[in-house]
Parts: C-alpha cells; sequence; structure tokens
C-alpha cells in the first residue's frame, strides 16, 4: 500500500514538473517549418554550399540534398537531422508538446470520458430495472470517479 500512495505521489509530481516544462512550448504551435524544409533555409540564410555541408558530413553534395529533401517529406531520422544541425553550426531542439492543453487536463479530460462511459451504462442498466438515478446524481458520480480513476489507476484511462 506503501508503495501505491509513493508511485501515486510521484506520478502526480512528474506530471505538474512535465506541465510546467512544456508550458512555454506552447507558443511554439504556431511556428512553421518554412517550405524549403529548415535545414535547406538556414543553409541558404547562411550561404553555405552544399559542398562544404557535404563535407563536414564526409558524403556528397546529392547526399546532402537527399537529407534536405527527407527532412521537407517528413521521413528524416532524428539522428541525421542532429548530424546535419551539427554541420550547419546548430542544435537539433526535439520536443513533443499536448495540443492546446496540459496533460493535467488531458488525463481529466480522459478520466471523465471513461467515468461517463461506465457509469451511463450501468445508469442505463438501473433505470431498466426501475433504479433510475437523477442527472444530478450522475453528474457528481461522474466527477467522483474521474478523481478516483486518475488517483488510483490511470492505466486503466488507455486501454
Amino acid at each position: 500500500m506503501l508503495i501505491s500512495i509513493w508511485q501515486m505521489k510521484t506520478s502526480a509530481l512528474l506530471l505538474r514538473q512535465l506541465d510546467e516544462t512544456l508550458q512555454p512550448l506552447q507558443k511554439l504551435h504556431e511556428l512553421q517549418p518554412p517550405p524549403s524544409g529548415w535545414l535547406t533555409a538556414i543553409r541558404h540564410a547562411l550561404g553555405m554550399p552544399l559542398r562544404v555541408v557535404a563535407k563536414r558530413l564526409k558524403t556528397t553534395p546529392q547526399g546532402i540534398r537527399y537529407l534536405e529533401s527527407s527532412e521537407r517529406s517528413g521521413s528524416i531520422s532524428i539522428k541525421k537531422l542532429r548530424k546535419m544541425a551539427d554541420a550547419l553550426e546548430m542544435d537539433l531542439v526535439y520536443y513533443i508538446v499536448p495540443r492546446k492543453t496540459t496533460l493535467q487536463k488531458m488525463l481529466q479530460n480522459r478520466s471523465e470520458h471513461v467515468a461517463k462511459d461506465i457509469l451511463t451504462r450501468t445508469a442505463r442498466t438501473m433505470s431498466l430495472e426501475n433504479q433510475a438515478t437523477s442527472e444530478k446524481e450522475l453528474k457528481r458520480a461522474i466527477a467522483d470517479m474521474s478523481q478516483e480513476l486518475q488517483r488510483t489507476r490511470p492505466r486503466f484511462l488507455w486501454d
């Protein structure tokens, strides 16, 4: 029991810390890559010829063109993107950000959805047995179950 309480507190702390870390990155949703891709745009802005980048990566100019094309199409690996960034004397910054929300809100929304699904089915069955609950009671039960699921069974929410 002590371990599960520790795990819950650790999980809640991790969620809060990640939300705080990711919060400033939310603004980056608006940032769109140039049509030519970041690699090509930056190389052109610096006036760096293909042969210079190719020499730095010990490859051919055609190889660099292929990497730039791969970036535009979204098929470049992170490892190759990092090497290209390094050749351009830049750093690759990699992040994943929730879509216009927080991790805590995502967890809350998911737990409310699961709780509503479970309790609506239960309420329907009870109604058929002439044991219906009021809408107010159902909403309260959904909120309670949602909080309980978040605290004790977060993995259950995603199955």
